[in-house]
């Protein structure tokens, strides 16, 4: 991650899904490119909508907490079963700001936030830019 990202401009995209990916596929290549580029390895999850085995427990854990700490690796275990997300919201922070966020909203959408510049990356696929005023982060 590039020195001062603390300190450099948001960005947002919203992923665009081609006819034969599922938002599980996308949200995934999400979470790599969060994990490769800023290197953090625990996300915080807020929110959680999910079916699966995975993905009920930790919807049920987050209906009586505000949030949790997940790995990515059980992060994409999670999305990655068999099952489906409806809403999630996963942020990697460092020292205590969010420097990348990925959010799937009401089963079809993928927003991704983001801090310092927008590295292109074969991960995120087709993308279009959104505007980060739209988003409190």
């Amino acid at each position: 991650m590039p020195e001062g990202v603390m300190k450099m401009d948001k960005w947002v995209i919203t992923l665009c899904l081609d006819e034969d990916e599922s938002i599980e596929q996308r949200f995934a290549q999400a979470i790599k490119y969060g994990s490769a580029y800023y290197g953090g390895d625990v996300w915080v999850v807020s929110e959680v909508d999910a079916t699966g085995v995975l993905g009920n427990q930790l919807t049920q854990l987050l209906n009586k907490t505000p949030f949790t700490y997940v790995t990515t690796s059980d992060l994409l275990n999670i999305i990655e079963e068999d099952g489906q997300i409806f809403d999630m919201e996963a942020t990697l922070k460092k020292e205590d700001h969010a420097i990348f966020q990925a959010q799937v909203l009401d089963g079809h959408l993928i927003d991704v936030l983001g801090t310092g510049p927008l590295e292109p990356s074969p991960l995120l696929g087709k993308y279009k830019p959104n505007d980060v005023s739209l988003f409190v982060w």
